[in-house]
């Protein structure tokens, strides 16, 4: 058996379709279904079941996906290894964000890195915490700016604390008494809200300082897109609550920090990996310059 076994099996494993996995991997449908009959007949064990023109998993072929697939990332391991030890500069680096962290932060830090570490060919992906988290678990990411995750332990580099926000349209008066510049989260009780969906983490962390605060929110509009809600803020639709990585307005809106008992509402983030995946030395200063570069940034949101 060799590698390209996995890769196919993997392939058709994925599509569940013969034909869709052959064009995926450049070859013929003839040839793919004779590797896998191959594959079948080496292991002595039926990988998959013919459904017309589909296919899919058998109980042992289910079983052995997970394992063929850790075989395969090992694999890739290895050869990033081997370009390491053999350069150590180049290489691919898969790095995820949120897409207001990839606005506010990386159109500064791709400029540097490829100054830095021109040979390094960096992949973006675009996803809310809780996708990034899955990514990094897969071995899809190397590295992910995410808020703290316990289960990657200290697989990670600090990057500050980033406040959230509370934007209006100029026109809208905070209810209650607060300090200059921030609103309780008590005074955003049967408000209109324009909020990120729920898989973000700034999200998570205002529905809980919500529930400790024992508000009813109104949901005006959730979203992917930070510039959506701006955008209906500005239409006087209500207040929309951001993390501070969102690039700030400049003219026509109010923007407070959120604080709770006086206290700023703040997430915690990092640049994590997955200590279970080899890392390739360009992703450790990759990591390292962006976390610097990140608490700049939200240093002077907290000024």
């Amino acid at each position: 058996m060799e590698l390209r076994h996995l890769r196919y099996f993997v392939a058709v494993a994925e599509t569940e379709n013969i034909s869709k996995a052959a064009a995926t991997l450049r070859l013929s449908q003839p040839a793919l279904s004779r590797q896998i009959h191959d594959l079948e007949a080496e292991l002595k064990v039926a990988l998959l079941e013919r459904t017309g023109r589909n296919v899919r998993l058998t109980g042992a072929g289910e079983d052995l996906l997970a394992y063929g697939r850790r075989v395969l990332d090992q694999a890739g391991a290895f050869r990033e290894r081997a370009r390491a030890i053999g350069g150590g500069k180049a290489g691919v680096l898969r790095v995820g964000a949120t897409p207001q962290t990839l606005q506010r932060l990386f159109p500064a830090i791709i400029e540097r890195c490829r100054r830095i570490m021109p040979a390094v060919e960096l992949r973006l992906t675009e996803g809310d915490a809780n996708a990034l988290v899955e990514a990094l678990r897969r071995g899809d990411l190397h590295l992910a700016f995410t808020g703290y995750q316990p289960e990657f332990g200290a697989a990670c580099v600090p990057a500050g604390a980033v406040p959230m926000l509370v934007i209006g349209d100029g026109q809208q008066r905070a209810r209650g008494r607060t300090a200059r510049g921030t609103i309780e989260v008590s005074e955003l009780e049967d408000v209109p809200l324009l909020l990120l969906h729920s898989g973000f983490g700034s999200r998570t962390l205002f529905d809980a300082a919500c529930r400790v605060a024992r508000i009813r929110t109104s949901v005006f509009l959730e979203s992917n897109a930070p510039d959506t809600l701006l955008a209906l803020v500005k239409a006087g639709c209500g207040l929309a609550v951001v993390p501070g990585t969102v690039s700030l307005p400049r003219d026509g809106f109010t923007v407070r920090k959120l604080v709770q008992g006086g206290k700023p509402v703040e997430m915690p983030v990092v640049v994590h990996w997955n200590p279970r995946h080899f890392l390739p030395p360009y992703a450790e200063r990759f990591a390292a310059e962006l976390a610097q570069h990140a608490r700049r940034e939200f240093s002077r949101t907290n000024r």
